[in-house]
Parts: C-alpha cells; structure tokens; sequence
C-alpha cells in the first residue's frame, strides 16, 4: 500500500511540476515574432517618409519646353544646346544685369527644367 500511495503522490508533484515549470503566455510566446513585425513596419513607414518628404510636387503650370524654348519633339542634343545657351546667358556670375535675385531665379527655372525634361525623357 505504501508503494501504491507514494507512486500516487509522486505523479502528484511531477504533474504539478510540469504545469508550474514553464508559464505559457500566448504574448510572450510571441514577442520575437511581433517584434520583427513591428520593426519592419516601422522601417517601411521611416523609408515612406524620409523618400516623400524629399520629392517635390510636380508644378504643372510652368512649360518647361517653353522656358527652354524648344519643341516638344526636340531631341537630347536640342535640350542641351537650349540650356547651355540660357544658362549661359542667365547664369548669375555671367550676367551683367544689376538685379541679380532676378537672374538667380531665371537661371534656377532654366535648371529645373532641363532636369525634368532631361529625367522624363529617360525614364521613357
């Protein structure tokens, strides 16, 4: 009898020590995963951010052709003379011209156009 009831109180403990052993929560079971998860929506949302805040809207009322005085249909070479010509003309050191705001702004324009063009051309 003696055997029968130690062997009882043994199965006892041992089951009470494998429920007590390890504490099973289904949040901490889980945190590697949620971690990894929330790291890389977080360095989604960073890389979204950082890119978006560095573009610029598209202003679609300036005519960048016309502020390079070229067709629409002007081939690399035409773009370049075009704004090689203006820049030359408008470029702040090289102008004559006493207002200077003004051919800084001018020669800016002529700038952004020839790299819109320029990039438009070549992503096509």
């Amino acid at each position: 009898m003696k055997g029968k009831r130690k062997e009882r109180e043994e199965k006892r403990i041992d089951a009470l020590n494998q429920n007590f052993s390890v504490i099973s929560c289904p949040i901490c079971s889980r945190f590697p995963f949620i971690f990894v998860l929330f790291l890389f929506a977080f360095s989604v949302f960073l890389f979204l951010f950082l890119f978006l805040s560095k573009v610029k809207p598209c202003d679609m009322s300036v005519d960048y052709y016309k502020v390079l005085d070229v067709p629409k249909s002007a081939s690399d070479d035409d773009l370049k003379k075009a704004y090689r010509r203006l820049a030359m003309k408008w470029h702040p050191d090289k102008n004559p011209s006493t207002n200077i705001q003004q051919s800084e702004a001018k020669f800016k324009q002529i700038s952004e156009a020839y790299e819109v063009i320029r990039t438009k051309q070549n992503g096509k």
